[in-house]
């Protein structure tokens, strides 16, 4: 069975011819279903914001999802070859930097009763 798709002089639609048994046709006519030409452009504009924001969407999901990946790469960079962390230099006001250093001593004191080695900045 084969259909056959026309168009009359004169008219933009197009029709359809069916056969239905023996001599008989059923002709139906095709709408014309693209947009209208004066709508091309909505239609154009429309899709390139919905590309545009599908964009935004996947790169702010992708940066998320590595976000955690740089943490971890971050923190092995900054261990040394022999395994230990790089000191971290002292900064700030004076207080604070007399209350870290004790914290050190009293950390290597400790590291020192439980028999490991301790190395301070």
């Amino acid at each position: 069975m084969a259909a056959l798709v026309t168009r009359e002089p004169g008219q933009a639609a197009l029709s359809v011819s069916v056969p239905v048994g023996g001599e008989s046709w059923l002709v139906l006519p095709l709408p014309d279903l693209s947009p209208p030409p004066e709508q091309r452009r909505v239609l154009a504009i429309w899709l390139s914001l919905m590309g545009l924001g599908s964009a935004a969407i996947a790169i702010h999901v992708a940066g998320r999802l590595v976000r955690p990946l740089q943490l971890i790469e971050r923190a092995v960079e900054k261990v040394g070859p022999d395994g230990m962390m790089q000191p971290l230099p002292e900064a700030g006001p004076a207080e604070a930097r007399a209350s870290w250093a004790a914290r050190c001593k009293a950390g290597c004191a400790l590291s020192l009763r439980r028999g490991t080695t301790c190395a301070l900045p």
